[in-house]
Order: C-alpha cells, then sequence, then structure tokens
C-alpha cells in the first residue's frame, strides 16, 4: 500500500462497498497514479468472500490483467484514497467480462488532499464535447480550491471518471469569469442529478489569487 501512514483502517470493507462505485488497479509492471490506473466498476459482491468489477477497458479494447496474483486497489472519495490489497481469483467469460477479487480484509484510508476547501454556493456551466456533440449542463460549486471543486448538477449525465470538461462560473470575489478545462476525479449518481468532484487542469495565477481572498474571507467568519 501507500508508504504515507493510514489515517484509519476500516476492517469491514461494506462500509464503503456500493454497486457500481469505481475502483483503480495499477497496469501490468506499474506504479499506480492518475495515469496509469485502470478503472473497474464494482457490479457485486459476497461479504467475507468476493468482489464481483468489471475488466478494464480502453479505447474500445479490452486490457489483459494478470490473474491469480494480490493487486493493490484504490478507491478516491471526497479527497482521500481508500487502499486494499486483493487477491485476483480470475476472469469470468460473460457478455460482459468480469473480475473475481478476493474480498479484502482490511481498507487503508489516507488523507490525499493537499489544499483546503472552501465552502461556496454559486452557479456553474459545464459542458464537454465528445466527437462533434456539445453537451452542456447547469449546476452548483459547492466547495472549491485552488485544485478544484465539488459540483453538483441538476440531472444525470453519463460522464465518468477521467472525463474531461469545462467548468465556467462567475468568481463573487472579483466578479470576474473563469472557464477552466477540468477531469472529473469521482461521481455519485442519485436517482435525478449527479455530483462531481473536479480537478482543475492548469488553472489561472489570478483564479488561484481569489480562492486566497476566498480563504480570507472564511478566516474572519471563524
Amino acid at each position: 500500500m501507500s508508504e504515507e501512514r493510514a489515517s484509519e483502517v476500516i476492517t469491514d470493507f461494506g462500509e464503503i462497498l456500493r454497486h457500481n462505485m469505481t475502483i483503480f488497479m495499477p497496469r501490468k509492471g506499474e506504479v499506480a497514479n492518475n495515469d496509469t490506473r485502470l478503472a473497474l466498476r464494482v457490479v457485486g459482491w459476497m461479504s467475507g468472500r468476493f468482489v464481483l468489477t468489471t475488466s478494464p477497458y480502453e479505447n474500445g479494447r479490452k486490457i489483459k490483467v494478470e490473474t491469480g496474483k494480490t493487486h493493490n486497489i484504490t478507491y478516491l472519495s471526497k479527497g482521500k484514497v481508500y487502499g486494499f490489497r486483493a487477491h485476483l481469483f480470475r476472469e469470468i467469460q460473460t457478455m460482459i467480462p468480469l473480475l473475481l477479487f478476493d474480498y479484502p480484509q482490511e481498507v487503508e484510508r489516507i488523507e490525499l488532499r493537499k489544499e483546503s476547501r472552501y465552502t461556496t454556493f454559486f452557479a456553474a456551466d459545464i459542458s464537454s464535447e465528445t466527437d462533434g456533440v456539445l453537451e452542456m449542463y447547469k449546476g452548483t460549486i459547492i466547495n472549491i480550491s485552488k485544485s478544484g471543486c465539488f459540483i453538483s448538477l441538476n440531472q444525470n449525465t453519463m460522464w465518468d471518471v477521467e472525463h474531461e470538461l469545462s467548468i465556467t462560473f462567475d468568481m463573487p470575489t472579483n466578479r470576474e469569469q473563469y472557464t477552466i478545462n477540468s477531469i472529473i476525479r469521482s461521481v455519485k449518481r442519485n436517482k435525478d442529478k449527479d455530483a462531481l468532484g473536479i480537478a482543475f487542469v492548469n488553472p489561472s495565477e489570478d483564479f488561484k489569487d481569489q480562492v486566497d481572498v476566498i480563504a480570507s474571507v472564511a478566516e474572519e467568519a471563524l
């Protein structure tokens, strides 16, 4: 697992386990990071026995994974990573290929967020273009930092982790509009709306300065 000290050890994986959640495993022979990890979807489990996930795909092609060995698995949520080791028994060949993992006994939770986030409540326009089709949604930024934000949308999308998009919003500190290229790091789907954990890609220094202003206002309010 990570060389960082775990802030908490969860002995019941079921505390964070849910259907359709995304977990990650490293590619063969590589250390997992944002660029090389493979995304899997949890589709079922039996507590204490096994976990079933989808097989990883990239550009429409299934990626071969090593069975019969133990893998480091991670799961991102609210700026934290849950990590555990799980033995991959085998790949099950069905209409949708599945992976059969051993059920983990312990899950480490490590704080990863490097920057403080500040509670906000302002509107944002979110857009993404895929294969020439432009999708646009309205949302509300719930919290923000220099490196990302958490945003609630007013409807469901087909977007998933690692999807690239653009966010446009007015900063209340200087009433300037900012458009920032971003990447989805986490997705929470409810019945009629999505909530997205967003990482900004190369935000401007001017924008970062405005986050500092938000921070100073937050400190004065304490």
